[in-house]
């Protein structure tokens, strides 16, 4: 399957494009994916920018010559705030948009040659005519996917921490920017960008655009989990102790032989192979807001559950939730939902379809339907909210 090429990649095999273009340079791809137009509208787009638990901002501004002005707003919004806007040149974010709108999860999909635990979310932007966020890079690998209308895009200079950027207390837009390719997408193109590229979008008409991001730990997020992860396994009885300390010339130094034993400590925790999979697991797979937790189903028995998989209905993942597992030294392996562990029947085939699909379809579970254990888990999980059936598709 690695070898197969895909459209959604130009022809490329899913390695090839690993080997040549992930993480290294961009990679334009016309008509990657046809139906992009019809993924939303700018309608729905403000209607979800009226909620209070939906994150979007509007970014009024364009650049003009070397001067820009940019005025930033945070959602929720009101239908006063669409009346005052200019006519061009603004553009409205909506963040997480395949959480609310199921028909992403299909897209999410076509990026199965990618970690799974890799992907934050869809971000939509739907921009007028002239409408920007600006010259800027980001952390992260991102698709650009090209909804209606068509977008300008240029691509500039590889940045990294030291990169210029604009006086602006709320954006990070780059002072300089050095093009070095441009493009203007049409509905169903798609550009991906690896980490610190500078691009810069202008649209050319009204347009939305579809910026699939990939989440990037740093080190400093990755530390501060594992602190705040030995301190909730209260490892307080293991202290400092030198029983082999020697006499020193000079009482106020922090000698190597101290640090060396305080960097034991920590390396000891770290070469734990069962703790450092779980800690990294319940990062991983922390939903994208720390405060979600899905929406409960009405309770079904086993067999109304069971009715509804023989009746040839998918189950779908909750959009927000995160499912990962890991694979244990003993050849068992963990599940994680949401940051926490769950315990599962002892079948790795039901656990790494649970994962590696969004839509679970019956004909893939159906050898495992005979066992009552798992109907029955995966009821709790329906009824917890994690699993849905959405009869209305």
């Amino acid at each position: 399957m690695k070898n197969e090429t895909l459209s959604l990649l130009g022809g490329l095999s899913r390695q090839q494009f690993l080997d040549e273009y992930w993480q290294k340079k961009p990679l334009l791809v016309r008509q990657a994916i046809p139906d992009a137009q019809g993924l939303s509208s700018p309608d729905e787009l403000a209607g979800l920018s009226l909620e209070n638990e939906i994150e979007s901002r509007i970014l009024i501004g364009a650049e003009k010559g070397k001067q820009s002005q940019w005025q930033l707003k945070h959602g929720p919004f009101n239908d006063e705030t669409y009346h005052s806007l200019p006519e061009n040149e603004w553009t409205l974010l909506v963040q997480a948009i395949n959480f609310y709108l199921p028909q992403f999860t299909p897209l999410i999909s076509q990026f199965d040659f990618l970690p799974k635990w890799r992907i934050d979310d869809v971000m939509a932007s739907y921009a007028a005519l002239g409408g920007s966020v600006g010259p800027h890079f980001d952390n992260y690998d991102v698709f650009l996917i090209q909804g209606h209308g068509k977008r300008h895009w240029k691509v500039g200079q590889l940045c990294d921490e030291r990169s210029s950027l604009q006086e602006h207390p709320d954006l990070r837009l780059l002072k300089n920017f050095d093009t070095q390719e441009e493009w203007i997408l049409e509905p169903g193109d798609m550009l991906y960008l690896p980490p610190r590229i500078a691009h810069f979008g202008v649209a050319i008409d009204s347009c939305i655009t579809y910026s699939l991001g990939f989440t990037s730990p740093s080190t400093s997020q990755v530390a501060e989990y594992f602190c705040d992860n030995v301190l909730e396994r209260d490892l307080s009885s293991k202290r400092y102790a030198d029983p082999s300390l020697t006499a020193q010339g000079h009482s106020g130094v922090l000698d190597r032989s101290a640090i060396q034993q305080f960097k034991q400590m920590l390396i000891e925790e770290l070469d734990k192979p069962e703790v450092l999979s779980e800690w990294l697991a319940r990062m991983i797979s922390e939903p994208k807001y720390s405060d979600y937790n899905p929406a409960e189903n009405d309770p079904l028995s086993d067999d109304a559950f069971l009715s509804f998989l023989d009746n040839d209905e998918p189950l779908y993942r909750d959009e927000a939730s995160r499912f990962i597992f890991t694979e244990n030294e003993d050849n068992t392996i963990a599940l994680y939902i949401n940051g926490s562990q769950y315990s599962h029947p002892d079948c790795p085939e039901l656990v790494s379809t649970l994962c590696d699909e969004l839509i679970l379809k019956p004909s893939s579970l159906r050898p495992l339907l005979h066992n009552k254990e798992i109907i029955s888990w995966l009821n709790q999980l329906y009824c917890s909210g994690y699993l849905y059936f959405d009869l209305e598709l």
